[in-house]
């Protein structure tokens, strides 16, 4: 059984995957790399993908389930090689860097993941001036995600331990 966070982050990569024929038909690389956000950004092949989960808030739903909002961020990163002043020999070039997050957008924006997770929803974009060499976006998202109980889990049959001692013991 997988958990939410697990499914939504391995099907948003699967759907970017899937996909790779949007990019490769209009001459672009797809996504390389894809990678779980810890506050930088590697030096890994790029275009390169990071995903981002924020806080989600549940509450009870029926039997053992829980429902919430789960926030997605997805930066989109690329290396900056070329110039994006007006009449620069590459300013082509670097219009067709500033629409490339846009096509990842599309393929994310609306798309329902099924299993555990509904349509993702744009709430907001946000270019990042702020990295030397490096082009990146962030696409932020919400889903409404679902959680089951772990069917194999039986929380009657866990050992309560304290260092060690056993909580569910009775002293003699």
């Amino acid at each position: 059984m997988d958990y939410a966070l697990t499914t939504v982050y391995n099907d948003l990569i699967l759907r970017i995957k899937s996909n790779a024929q949007y990019f490769t038909d209009l001459g672009l690389e797809a996504p390389k790399n894809f990678h779980w956000f810890n506050g930088t950004y590697d030096q890994s092949d790029r275009p390169a993908i990071h995903l981002e989960f924020g806080q989600i808030d549940l509450e009870a739903a029926k039997g053992f389930t829980r429902k919430g909002l789960l926030p997605v961020t997805v930066h989109i990163v690329d290396n900056l090689h070329v110039e994006g002043r007006e009449g620069d020999a590459q300013h082509d070039d670097f219009k067709e860097k500033l629409n490339y997050p846009f096509r990842v957008n599309a393929l994310l924006e609306y798309w329902d993941g099924g299993s555990c997770f509904g349509p993702l929803a744009l709430t907001g974009f946000e270019p990042d001036h702020n990295q030397d060499n490096l082009m990146v976006h962030k696409f932020t998202y919400q889903t409404k995600v679902t959680i089951k109980e772990d069917p194999d889990l039986d929380v009657n049959l866990l050992a309560l331990e304290n260092n060690g001692q056993n909580l569910l013991e009775v002293d003699p």
